[in-house]
């Protein structure tokens, strides 16, 4: 039997291949994420707690993203802490 054509090499491939720049994209804003919010080391030990840095790190990225646009400085959208 060949199999279902989903789970045959070619379809895997081809598959990766549609996705890779937006899998790229996402991981900068978590590399972003990281160094800019400190999300490398999150301190907080109940899931609760985590879940709200997470999404007020989310918000700052955000924030310092709109406000570099806002001041006509795209280039500062990726460096975050120059805006500061």
């Amino acid at each position: 039997s060949v199999g279902n054509v989903e789970e045959t090499y070619i379809f895997q491939a081809i598959k990766e291949r549609m996705h890779r720049h937006l899998r790229a994209g996402v991981e900068r804003v978590f590399s972003r994420l990281k160094s800019f919010t400190g999300l490398d080391r999150v301190r907080a030990r109940k899931k609760n707690n985590v879940e709200t840095h997470v999404v007020l790190s989310a918000v700052a990225l955000v924030a310092a993203s709109l406000t570099a646009q806002r001041q006509n400085k795209p280039g500062l959208i990726r460096s975050p802490s120059r805006l500061i």
